[in-house]
């Protein structure tokens, strides 16, 4: 998916937790970025768009007040979707619906104009009355100037010509910053509403990948696809084989290359991607990633926090590390209530019986005795909370922490 959106996410319940996400984002970093905000109610889950891309400048007044997070995503992964000429239709369409409303238009009708780019004509290049009017009568589109000779085109008062006509259509002009995205729209039919399902359901896939033919000088990669791991084996094999522009049979593992986009453990996603070994490595590869995905797939959902953050306390960069610490993440507990020092504090005093809480963190430095908390639970403070392990040692034991020589040593132990 092409990125739309730039996005800042805040919550009021966790002032820790600032974010900026592109949007569209994938299913599992669209989850994992909420998870990380421990947003309880969408009233305490803040939005702003702050940049956005292909010139969609006239989406920067929508805010939080117009929908949900999980509508604006909807609308930036339709938006991904369409053609320059369909761009320009939204744009169109979205400044013939907001008129002269002082209100931005609710997210859900803004993805109904998003869905309903077919119901408009799109004249790129367009930018002025004149320009119209001078196209309509080239094109013969207003019968009383076709077939005039010459000399009686030159008398028509084309500025008049091209207002009259564009109040006549009901049309607008879009203008965007670049010439790229600059042309004349008119509704040509009712746009209606377009239903969406926006409730969160876990993909069947543990892995997404982009595949496409490596990259030569002779052959870019034109052709892509997207491979759902895990998968059988031999099923494997037989798609990337049969996809057109990949190879066939033997081929197929000289030519592939691949790019991670989505994943159950969103931070392995950027730890996904190839882009021009030999083809010894890439068919180990490839295999490897299949193995971990039906590994990954295995995983209760109620243990995938603490393996987060398991794999931010380790500061995992490979994918053989992240392997064997999801081997032992059994051995750690994670306490998403607790995501600072204070929290640290609270959480100690609430199991206090017989004693008033609020009177005692009325005299106690909460920073500093908070991080005394934590040092002695041996504990590290991540994104998905405090975690621990449950021998009581130091999460960061020197002892236990696996050496990081990079994902290809996973793979060639299989």
């Amino acid at each position: 998916m092409k990125p739309v959106f730039s996005v800042i996410l805040w919550n009021d319940e966790k002032p820790n937790f600032n974010h900026t996400v592109i949007f569209p984002a994938y299913p599992y970093a669209l989850e994992d970025i909420l998870e990380k905000a421990q947003a309880k109610n969408e009233a305490s889950l803040h939005w702003e768009i702050n940049d956005t891309v292909f010139d969609l400048e006239y989406l920067l007044p929508i805010s939080e007040r117009s929908g949900s997070i999980r509508e604006l995503n909807a609308l930036a992964q339709k938006l991904s979707e369409l053609d320059r000429a369909q761009q320009i239709g939204f744009l169109g369409l979205l400044k013939l619906e907001q008129g002269t409303l002082d209100a931005p238009l609710p997210l859900s009708r803004i993805i109904d104009l998003a869905y309903g780019t077919q119901c408009c004509q799109v004249i790129p290049e367009l930018r002025s009355e004149v320009e119209l009017a001078y196209h309509c009568v080239e094109e013969g589109l207003i019968p009383e100037f076709k077939d005039l000779p010459q000399e009686q085109l030159r008398l028509i008062n084309y500025p008049l010509l091209g207002e009259k006509q564009r109040k006549a259509e009901g049309g607008v002009f879009v203008q965007s910053k670049s010439s790229s995205m600059s042309g004349y729209v008119r509704q040509t039919a009712p746009i209606g509403h377009t239903s969406l399902d926006l409730t969160p359901e876990r993909p069947k896939y543990a892995m997404l990948l982009s595949i496409s033919n490596k990259w030569s000088s002779g052959a870019r990669r034109s052709k892509q696809a997207l491979l759902e791991l895990p998968m059988a084996e031999d099923a494997l094999t037989s798609i990337l084989a049969e996809y057109d522009g990949l190879g066939d049979d033997g081929e197929v593992w000289d030519r592939i290359a691949w790019r991670g986009r989505d994943c159950v453990v969103p931070q392995l996603t950027d730890m996904l991607f190839d882009y021009g070994s030999d083809r010894g490595y890439t068919e180990s590869a490839m295999r490897y990633l299949n193995y971990l995905a039906g590994k990954l797939s295995r995983v209760k959902p109620e243990i995938l926090p603490a393996y987060k953050a398991l794999l931010s306390a380790m500061d995992c960069r490979d994918l053989s590390t992240a392997d064997r610490l999801l081997d032992a993440v059994d051995s750690y507990r994670l306490s998403p209530q607790i995501n600072n020092p204070s929290d640290m504090v609270e959480d100690k005093l609430n199991k206090l019986s017989g004693q008033n809480v609020s009177l005692l963190i009325s005299h106690v430095n909460m920073d500093r005795y908070g991080e005394t908390l934590i040092e002695e639970s041996g504990g590290e403070l991540t994104p998905y909370g405090l975690l621990t392990r449950r021998n009581g040692q130091p999460v960061k034991d020197v002892r236990n922490q696996p050496e990081q020589l990079g994902w290809q040593s996973g793979i060639w132990s299989l």
